[in-house]
């Protein structure tokens, strides 16, 4: 089950190739050169090394794409070896200081928007990426979990909570991340219907079927429906929005 929802499907060779970008664009008279000499000083290790991921990636497997990690650092190389073998050599020695120093200026400004591209989203508590932050509360519930469960208890939280719970506690969820949930879909909609419930009559399957041991009601869990089965605990600690139950 998990095999099956573990898809990761390598992009078009187009669409590879354009995500590759300027730098294979460099690389490419270091490639050719290294396909016609086939040296022994590093061109034929990373050739090999790129010939190998590109095939494998296209292999009919699920985990296409999780081949391609890795795959700028051949690239880097020929790029490298492209601007020292052939690219230096169509710039005469007068106008060189000028295209280094043209260098030296852009690169800090790919260093600076991959840095804004990483805060940028959280700048304002955006919510554009779902999950991408926690109201603190939850902290001090996780902190207080932390040393009361194992990897053997399982606590009951909205999926958003639930892709943190884990690294935090040590616990397992219900439901976490997409892919690495057995059975995802139906563990998810399982969640959700629990959250959502309005009445009590089913709210004891689930805990049943997964032996829960702690449930969270926060921010996030309110936001899936009133969860009113959580009038069917008992509350065991509260961290202001946030309080954590036992079955």
């Amino acid at each position: 089950a998990w095999n099956l929802q573990n898809v990761t499907p390598a992009p078009p060779p187009l669409i590879l190739a354009l995500g590759l970008g300027i730098p294979l664009l460099i690389a490419v008279p270091g490639i050719v050169r290294a396909i016609r000499r086939f040296e022994l000083d590093g061109d034929r290790l990373f050739l090999m090394w790129l010939v190998v991921m590109v095939i494998a990636i296209y292999l009919p497997m699920n985990i296409q794409r999780r081949f391609s990690a890795g795959m700028m650092i051949p690239i880097a190389y020929f790029a490298t070896r492209a601007v020292e073998d052939v690219w230096l050599n169509h710039i005469s020695r007068r106008r060189r200081p000028l295209v280094y120093t043209a260098v030296v200026t852009v690169m800090p400004l790919s260093l600076l928007f991959v840095l804004a591209a990483s805060v940028l989203p959280f700048a304002n508590a955006s919510q554009s990426i779902p999950g991408g932050m926690l109201e603190r509360d939850y902290t001090q519930a996780f902190d207080w979990l932390q040393p009361r469960t194992s990897t053997n208890d399982v606590v009951l939280a909205s999926p958003v909570v639930s892709m943190w719970l884990p690294g935090y506690t040590g616990a397992r969820v219900v439901y976490g991340h997409e892919y690495e949930t057995v059975n995802a879909a139906a563990n998810r909609q399982a969640v959700l219907n629990w959250y959502g419930a309005g009445n009590t009559s089913d709210c004891s399957d689930l805990l049943q079927e997964y032996n829960i041991r702690y449930v969270l009601l926060g921010p996030q869990e309110r936001l899936l429906g009133d969860a009113v089965c959580a009038t069917t605990l008992e509350p065991v600690v509260t961290f202001n929005n946030v309080t954590i139950y036992a079955p």
